[in-house]
């Protein structure tokens, strides 16, 4: 009997073990990532619809900045923190990650790519192996959007005319509005413009066809005269236009002050989330006669990836093709109001969209982003900073156009015939030399003195080994190989310094990136530390209320640098509070767009440097006077010496030390700067790479830039390198000198 039941338990345990997986099966969670995080809501959304017919799979949703989107993404999927499914984007950015091995190939998997439309494929495609790596998933046009009621209220019709369009900004202008809503603040802003209101004036397809075949180059006369058209433009944009930024852009037209905005067929879903009552229109910006074509530009936005290394390629493959599905593409025109890539989508419920479709039936390639934004520098970056030169009246259209065609030369083989041979890096045979010592073995008598002075001193050379020679090192290393993304190759020896020094466009960036970061140290010499010199000389004397003079002097060094940098960008923009100001005191001729003009944005943001760190040399230099034996400034009061002789005499030999590790300081922090730039300028060293250091130089350079998304980690290194090699000798030679002036009592 007890062997029976023992029997008859087995077998309910076996029975009970192989009916659970048929009652609660297992669910695979995988990871979805996105860079745009204003989507969120939406993409929630779809992710329930998917999880209700899927619900063996969970997804998690990452929204990330659209800043920061490709260095997180590129860290991640080289290391073991890759998401399953993310936001690709197109052309040359998703050629990096593709070549890097980061992507899968999706031709086999989902026959049904074969049904999007070549162009759109194009976005989606590697041009090294020809394979899918992404399902398109949005396009985007090029137009010009149009406020519907001041055309009714000032009789005016949709532009058949280059001509035309310039009188309708002329009559807008007259009537008081903005005509134009864009700005130049950012450089990629004027990419736009240019996409959205050139493309008809360089004949579109014909141009674009020729120019990627090296038929032509962008040194083409109608190419220059296309680009020389865009200054036509900058009398009705919005006053001060090189201080608009793009949220300015956007608020202007949103809130009916401009009756014109150049831009993407993005911005519809955005302009009627913010004022539903906003009667908008589009209309392609025409070409020069009523014959020519009138073009949009247009180009894949984003692709839905899986990455190689996903653990759950199952389940991610599954909701990738619930993502190319049509009534998914239907929500994204309903309620994104974006035009989707996916063939057999229903957009009539979208009149928008309907139009934009119609008017893609005579499009053309957004230039730059399409064919030329797949190696460095990209021709974005170059027409990019260019361009914004141009139009802040730095460079002329001939100068901009043989800048990005010298960019685009040193890589684009069909380019290269159009100018001589010549070596394009500048020899360094000998960069630097590397020696080798043997070490001496240390002894001691003392071994326990000499523990005690290990066990004090090791954390400190603990600090400087992990923090200051490790990543010194590595950056030696990494500077001689060559690079794919984070994917080291093989030894290349100077090869990176070469391109540093010798190539185009990568010497003039450094150039003028080292030439700014003198700017800094400069004015930093002269006008924060003499003025921290003479401060603190003062504040010594103790006069009536030196006390509280030391606390107000020492307050801006306590700020947050992100909160500076965002408050004086405020403070510097056209209607901000410094132009506020001079149009109070009567001084408006002297009104600028501080940040956005080229002549003004590099001294601006280091005279907000110097309000917030002055009072730091004006307390060391107050505490070194101090310490100044009050018996030799006695000695020479009793001599006879007035103030300045105290002052040259006596007081400033003795505090010779404080000097020299301000100066050391400054030289450190001048070489150094990355982080005012960051938060007033942005990293592109806008405008015209005019507030560009070598800080940011590096960052753009080692972690790839929002516009190329392509890290280079070898020219990167190089230029990290080289920052330290000259912060140590000039810190070297200025402790010499100032040494060598010193007193000793």
């Amino acid at each position: 009997m007890k062997k029976l039941l023992l029997t008859l338990m087995a077998l309910v345990l076996l029975l009970s073990s192989l009916a659970l997986p048929m009652s609660a099966e297992a669910v695979t969670e995988i990871q979805f990532w996105t860079w745009r995080p204003e989507d969120t809501n939406f993409y929630e959304k779809v992710i329930a619809q998917f999880e209700e017919a899927n619900p063996t799979i969970k997804v998690t949703i990452n929204a990330i900045k659209n800043t920061e989107y490709n260095t997180i993404l590129s860290a991640a999927l080289a290391g073991d923190s890759a998401p399953d499914v993310f936001m690709s984007r197109a052309y040359g950015g998703l050629q990096t990650f593709a070549d890097s091995g980061y992507m899968l190939a999706l031709d086999d998997l989902m026959p049904e790519l074969k049904e999007f439309s070549e162009a759109t494929r194009m976005g989606a495609t590697s041009i090294t192996d020809g394979k899918i790596y992404g399902v398109p998933a949005v396009s985007q046009t090029m137009l010009c959007f149009y406020n519907k009621k001041v055309y009714e209220e000032l009789g005016l019709e949709v532009p058949k005319t280059w001509d035309q369009f310039i009188a309708n900004l002329q009559a807008c202008k007259d009537a008081g509005y903005d005509a134009l809503a864009n700005g130049t603040k950012e450089g990629w802003c004027c990419e736009f413009l240019f996409g959205g209101a050139g493309a008809s004036q360089y004949s579109g397809n014909d141009f674009y066809n020729k120019v990627v075949a090296g038929e032509t180059t962008f040194e083409d006369p109608i190419f220059v005269s296309a680009v020389n058209d865009m200054l036509s433009l900058t009398p009705f944009m919005p006053n001060m236009y090189e201080g608009v930024a793009y949220t300015d852009m956007q608020a202007s037209f949103i809130n009916e002050m401009s009756a014109h905005f150049v831009g993407g067929s993005y911005e519809a879903g955005y302009f009627k989330a913010e004022n539903p009552e906003l009667d908008f229109d589009i209309f392609p910006v025409p070409g020069k006669t009523e014959a020519d074509p009138a073009y949009v530009s247009v180009y894949a936005d984003m692709n839905f990836a899986i990455a190689a290394s996903s653990m759950k390629q199952d389940a991610a493959l599954a909701f990738v093709k619930f993502l190319a599905t049509p009534e998914f593409g239907a929500q994204v025109v309903n309620e994104l109001a974006m035009v989707s890539s996916i063939p057999g989508v229903d957009v009539s419920a979208n009149p928008f969209i309907a139009k934009v479709l119609e008017l893609q039936k005579n499009n053309t390639p957004y230039l730059f982003l399409v064919g030329f934004r797949y190696n460095q520098p990209t021709g974005s970056s170059l027409f990019q900073a260019a361009a914004q030169g141009m139009m802040t009246k730095q460079l002329t259209a001939e100068e901009v156009c043989k800048q990005v065609q010298e960019g685009i030369a040193t890589y684009y083989v069909p380019f290269q015939k159009y100018i001589p041979a010549r070596e394009r890096g500048m020899p360094l045979s000998r960069f630097f030399q590397c020696s080798t010592r043997g070490w001496r073995q240390m002894r001691s008598k003392h071994m326990k003195k000499a523990a005690w002075i290990a066990f004090f001193v090791t954390p400190g050379l603990l600090v400087v080994f992990v923090f200051i020679l490790m990543p010194l090192f590595m950056s030696m290393f990494n500077s001689l190989f060559g690079w794919n993304q984070l994917i080291r190759l093989d030894f290349s020896g100077l090869d990176n310094f070469r391109k540093l020094f010798g190539s185009y466009p990568y010497q003039e960036r450094f150039t003028n990136a080292l030439g700014n970061n003198v700017k800094w140290f400069v004015m930093t010499m002269v006008l924060q530390n003499l003025a921290g010199l003479l401060f603190g000389y003062v504040l010594s004397k103790r006069i009536a209320g030196s006390q509280v003079y030391r606390r107000i002097f020492f307050i801006p060094v306590l700020f947050s640098i992100v909160a500076v940098g965002f408050l004086w960008g405020l403070y510097l923009r056209p209607n901000g509070m410094v132009n506020a100001l001079l149009g109070a005191a009567g001084l408006a001729q002297y009104q600028s767009a501080w940040l956005g003009n080229a002549g003004t944005a590099t001294y601006a943001i280091i005279l907000v440097n110097i309000w917030r760190w002055l009072g730091f040399p004006s307390l060391v230099f107050m505490t070194a006077i101090d310490n100044v034996p009050a018996e030799c400034t006695e000695a020479a009061y009793l001599d006879g010496a007035n103030e300045w002789q105290l002052f040259t005499k006596v007081v400033f030999p003795l505090i010779i030390p404080s000097v020299t590790i301000i100066t050391v300081l400054t030289i450190i922090g001048s070489l150094n700067v990355f982080e005012q730039v960051y938060t007033m300028a942005g990293l592109d060293g806008a405008p015209n790479y005019a507030t560009d250091t070598i800080g940011t130089l590096f960052y753009r350079t080692a972690f790839g830039s929002v516009d190329s998304g392509a890290p280079e980690i070898g020219v990167g290194s190089a230029i990290s390198v080289v920052i330290y090699l000259m912060t140590f000798a000039i810190s070297l030679l200025s402790i010499g000198i100032t040494r060598s002036k010193e007193v000793e009592l």
